[in-house]
């Protein structure tokens, strides 16, 4: 079984150094999802595949967040459908 990947360890690597700070900011999430987006109309386009991405919310510590509902808008505004 793969581990778990959390959202910011898969975005990560497309971010600058968060020098030790624990959330994305939602300019950071927005960032983020642009090139997940991105990449997944590559791959829909680069394998002639219709792709249908979703984004899974899980755990209680989403709920944490005070931007929650413009995080979910950001989410619902892309081309992926979010699941809470």
């Amino acid at each position: 079984m793969a581990p778990d990947r959390t959202v910011q360890s898969l975005l990560q690597p497309l971010l600058p150094d968060r020098q030790g700070s624990a959330e994305l900011s939602l300019a950071e999430i927005r960032d983020g999802l642009s090139e997940i987006e991105d990449m997944f109309t590559s791959w829909s386009d680069g394998y002639g595949v219709a792709l249908s991405p979703s984004f899974n919310i899980t755990g209680g510590e989403p709920l944490l967040r005070q931007d929650l509902p413009d995080v979910l808008a950001e989410l619902n505004g892309g081309t992926m459908r979010p699941f809470f």
